[in-house]
């Protein structure tokens, strides 16, 4: 049911050219929904193909700051494995981008924390 509603609400959008989503060639949003939690990198990559950006965050900026105190770093796939398995740094894996500033867009993304998926986000941001 809720899978139908947010097709539904993907389909107005495109159809009223309200919505300007930036996504990696061949994404499937349904391929997406396969992903769960306590996948690792690797599988996911295998399922949906590479990310458009993937980033790393301190979990703890204070004691643990990523290389010149930068909020985020955004890493190379090759290094995406190893570095996912930081204990100190979740990535952020963003299938997704907004085209422009002032248009709404789906956000697609996931975290991964200790080498395996955290959480999955799917959601259509309105500006």
């Amino acid at each position: 049911m809720k899978n139908s509603k947010i097709l539904a609400i993907a389909a107005a959008f495109a159809i009223c050219g309200c919505e300007k989503t930036i996504y990696p060639p061949g994404f499937v949003a349904a391929r997406f929904s396969e992903v769960q939690t306590g996948w690792s990198v690797a599988r996911v990559i295998e399922t949906l193909g590479e990310p458009l950006r993937i980033a790393a965050y301190s979990t703890d900026p204070r004691n643990h700051p990523l290389p010149g105190n930068q909020q985020h770093e955004v890493i190379l796939l090759k290094n995406a494995e190893k570095r996912g398995l930081d204990p100190h740094v979740f990535l952020l894996l963003e299938y997704s981008l907004q085209a422009d500033a002032t248009t709404d867009y789906w956000r697609y993304d996931m975290t991964i924390q200790r080498g395996v998926v955290t959480s999955i986000g799917r959601q259509l941001i309105t500006e």
